[in-house]
């Protein structure tokens, strides 16, 4: 009997997709077939497909800094080099990376690593009961 990762049918399609270079990053206009397979497949889906796009990465983290990237990329494309700050939410976890880590409102991936980078700034918590204003008050419709 086999479990997880060393089930025979799952060894053998992974080996398989490994040996066509599934992925391949897509900075620089590189890719592989299947990442390009994929991405049409993907889009076919969408009905404004003229605008949509596709962009892989191997983790939530590397997702989080490539969209940093990408915003940095595009401000400085449009000649507004000085637009680089992110806000993201106190308690939120957005991964481990150097951003992603900044990103994240958890002091104790902040701890000892120099962290939130400077151009992140956090706001609160969505959280009401631990977190709200004083004299704000919810009003609850049954």
């Amino acid at each position: 009997m086999f479990s997880g990762g060393n089930e025979p049918r799952l060894v053998a399609a992974a080996t398989a997709q490994l040996n066509t270079l599934p992925f391949y990053h897509s900075f620089w206009n590189r890719t592989t077939k299947p990442s390009l397979d994929l991405a049409k497949e993907l889009l076919d889906n969408f009905t404004a497909n003229k605008m949509a796009k596709a962009f892989f990465t191997n983790s939530g983290s590397e997702a989080n800094d490539t969209q940093v990237k990408l915003v940095w990329y595009y401000n400085n494309a449009l000649g507004r080099p000085n637009k680089k700050k992110f806000i993201a939410r106190a308690k939120s976890y957005h991964g481990s990376t150097l951003i992603a880590a900044s990103l994240s409102g958890l002091p104790a991936l902040h701890q000892k690593f120099d962290l939130p980078a400077p151009f992140v700034l956090h706001t609160d918590c969505p959280h009401y009961w631990r977190y709200h204003l004083p004299g704000c008050f919810t009003l609850l419709l049954l």
